[in-house]
């Protein structure tokens, strides 16, 4: 008698009645004879977390690839358009550390590999390019005194932005402890 092993997928709804909907659970277990074997499971929110952080990690890498423009760092590149990439990015990072900050709940929900995925992303991939655009941001606010009165407003917005997601790092610091306990509250 030839007994063979193979790998069994599941897809397991289940009612969630304190929030009135339907949750679901994947299950990777392997057959083993008469036996089975669970070898993984994972909530479907993981797999939303996991997806939702691609998405944002694929925004990220737009803007840390127009940041790596040589001629960004050059005299040659207009002041205006320096500020203009610079408010669009500005703009567009405090909307992923929005996203992150209402995340994380969640996040803190899924298991190791996801916490950690979402730690190293907001922790270490947003916080390297807010501390590339502050010294960006820095080096345009030593030439103020030679910036058009409109440029300097629109200084002014990117340092706006620059202030609002250091707030944001703030409070996600404070929950990074919650993401990496055993249980979050």
């Amino acid at each position: 008698m030839c007994m063979s092993n193979f790998l069994v997928y599941s897809y397991l709804p289940w009612q969630d009645l304190e929030n009135n909907s339907v949750k679901a659970t994947i299950q990777i277990s392997v057959n083993i004879g008469e036996e089975t074997k669970i070898i993984k499971t994972s909530k479907v929110n993981d797999l939303g977390v996991s997806e939702e952080l691609e998405r944002l990690q694929e925004k990220l890498s737009n803007i840390i690839s127009d940041l790596e423009i040589g001629e960004l760092k050059e005299e040659s590149f207009r002041i205006p358009n320096k500020l203009d990439l610079l408010t669009r990015h500005s703009r567009t990072l405090q909307e992923l550390y929005t996203k992150v900050t209402g995340m994380t709940g969640e996040a803190c929900k899924c298991d190791e590999v996801v916490r950690r995925n979402f730690y190293d992303f907001t922790y270490h991939s947003l916080r390297a390019v807010h501390n590339d655009l502050r010294a960006r941001a820095a080096d345009l606010q030593s030439l103020l005194v030679t910036l058009k009165e409109e440029e300097k407003e629109t200084l002014r917005k990117i340092l706006s932005y620059q202030k609002g997601r250091e707030k944001q790092v703030e409070h996600l610091e404070k929950l990074w402890i919650g993401l990496f306990t055993p249980v979050c509250n």
